[in-house]
This record gives C-alpha cells, structure tokens and sequence, in this order.
C-alpha cells in the first residue's frame, strides 16, 4: 500500500493501531510517521521496517512513533504485546497532552466567560505587534467598557451580573 492510502483511510475512519513501514512506493522514511500523526496527531503509530539500526528506530521514536520493529525478527505475540504497550504509552501521552492544553486553556482564559485573560493579551498583542513593526503594517487594539455594571451587580445581584458577563462573553 502506499502513504496516500493510509493518510486517506486515517481520514475516513478510526483505527486503533497504524503498522507502518518506513519504505513505501509513494513516500520513504521518518516523514512517514510525521504524515501519519498529521492526519490524527492522537494516533498510535508502530513502525515495522526491514531497515536496521538504531538511527531509523530513534528517528520514528523522534517523529512521534510509539514503537519500532524490524520485519521479520519476531513472532506474533511478540508483536501483539508490541502494539498493546505502544497503545497504552500513546494514551497515556494523549491524556497527559489533553491535561497540559486544558491547563494552559484555564491559565490563559477567564473562568467565568471563557474569554482570553490580560496574560493572553499580552502575549497575543506584543506578537500582533512585532508582526505588522516586521511587516510596516497598520496594528490596533479595541477597548470595551461596560458602563455602570456595579450597579447591575448591586441592584440584581452578582448571580445576573454574572449572567450578564457571560452573555457578553458570547456575544464577542
């Protein structure tokens, strides 16, 4: 089979496991476990190759591969023990990646409407900047102010304050 083939099929379906060879007629190499975790960065990827030697292994395993193997070298419950433990290291990497962008999400954004914090301003605007100073291009910030909000949160309560706040939230 060829890589188009399996990027395709990776696009149509879900699979558990992709066995995948470093020699293919349409792509050969490392890049080929790039392009498969292109297509589902989540995906578990063994590479069974004929190529030998601790560069390609170490290469796949760079790549994002979770196991390497040589064709040929070994039996089937061999095998199958391979792909069971390459599958639970990518779900424990996946839920480890899932905590890491949940924790960022939750120190970057404001917990009550969702929206980007002042530190992801911050950090958002100084390379907005940076970008149009590189490019001598126009660059804007807008302001939004929320005009006699205490008296909403004094007069109604902070519970329809917050509503308030998360409809706004929405609406931007």
């Amino acid at each position: 089979h060829a890589l188009a083939d399996a990027e395709h099929r990776l696009r149509q379906g879900r699979y558990d496991c992709v066995l995948l060879d470093l020699a293919l007629p349409d792509a050969n190499g490392v890049d080929n476990v790039q392009r498969i975790r292109a297509v589902n960065r989540a995906q578990t990827v063994v590479v069974m190759t004929r190529l030998d030697g601790g560069q390609a292994a170490l290469g796949t395993l760079q790549s994002g591969a979770q196991d390497f193997v040589q064709k040929g070298r070994y039996d089937g419950a061999f095998l199958l023990r391979v792909i069971e433990r390459a599958m639970e290291r990518n779900r424990v990497l996946n839920e480890v990646d899932q905590l890491r962008e949940y924790q960022y999400f939750i120190a970057t954004h404001d917990a009550l409407t969702g929206l980007p914090n002042r530190q992801l301003f911050e950090d958002r605007a100084n390379k907005a900047l940076a970008q149009a100073q590189r490019d001598t291009s126009a660059f804007a910030i807008g302001f939004l102010d929320l005009d006699r909000f205490k008296q909403v949160n004094d007069t109604h309560g902070h519970a329809v304050g917050d509503a308030l706040l998360r409809a706004l939230g929405q609406l931007l």
